[in-house]
């Protein structure tokens, strides 16, 4: 059945409008793109902590660009491997400055899932209590095509073990009051005998 006229004219701004939407949709799913959690650790003093950098809804990811910074007073940098995602991905590393390091990653296959693409291995060599970012700057990611991904990330913290102390049960800050009241009346009655 063929349209003429004005219903004719009247479907064809609604297709249009079908078609727009449907577009915007398509390019809001792709742009929503990739995510990078550095995820957060704790180690204990002179320790070694592996900090995986973790890819969520990758989709024929083919290659990855990011530096990673964190406090070198803290940690110390021991190496760069490949995650479980990254299965036989190349991956180059390179300190480029103290607590400043550049990765690439680089895939001949595409790598889609969810799972860590590299694998920071640390020393703590900050003391006990010591808190460090570990902070994912300046990335890009590629498809397997070349075409780019946008990419969000989210920072971890590497803890050095020892740090706040774990807070009183109410109990137990009970009882430590009434000691401390206790040896309060105490030494006001001694003082107070002399």
């Amino acid at each position: 059945m063929q349209h003429t006229g004005a219903e004719g004219g009247a479907m064809r701004p609604r297709r249009l409008l079908l078609l727009a939407l449907a577009l915007g949709l398509l390019l809001a799913v792709h742009a929503s793109g990739l995510t990078f959690t550095a995820q957060d650790r704790s180690v204990a003093p002179n320790g070694t902590v592996v900090v995986p950098l973790v890819v969520a809804d990758a989709q024929d990811l083919g290659g990855v660009d990011l530096v990673v910074t964190y406090d070198p007073a803290v940690l110390r940098l021991e190496s760069a491997a490949p995650g479980s995602l990254a299965g036989r991905a190349r991956i180059s590393s390179n300190e480029t400055g103290p607590g400043r390091v550049a990765i690439a990653v680089a895939s001949s296959g595409s790598l889609t899932g969810t799972g860590p693409i590299v694998a920071l291995t640390f020393v703590a060599v900050g003391s006990a209590g010591a808190r460090s970012a570990v902070a994912i700057e300046a990335v890009s990611a590629v498809t397997i095509d070349g075409d780019p991904v946008p990419v969000q990330v989210v920072n971890g913290t590497v803890t050095v073990g020892g740090g706040p102390r774990t807070p009183l049960s109410p109990f137990a800050a009970v009882g430590a009051l009434a000691v401390a009241a206790a040896s309060l009346r105490r030494a006001h009655r001694d003082r107070s005998r002399k």
